[in-house]
């Protein structure tokens, strides 16, 4: 299984646990600037008590965190 299997993978087991925090707006897959694959986080505001709840890696993928504001649907 390659990386990017392995990553999918891994974002499937956690996305809907993740989404359900609130503050969390959507979960993706990225790459950070080494080119690894890397479980993106898009939340609204970074707050203490939300950086808290939010895991540094998910099945041994580094996360990171995206503040992006509120997402709204068009």
């Amino acid at each position: 299984m390659n990386e990017m299997e392995k990553i999918s993978r891994a974002l499937n087991k956690h996305s809907a646990a993740l989404v359900q925090i609130p503050g969390v707006s959507g979960v993706y897959i990225g790459q950070n600037d080494a080119d690894e694959f890397v479980i993106c986080i898009m939340i609204e505001q970074k707050t203490d008590a939300l950086m808290e709840k939010l895991p540094e890696q998910l099945d041994g993928f580094p996360v990171e965190i995206e503040e992006t504001g509120e997402i709204k649907p068009m």
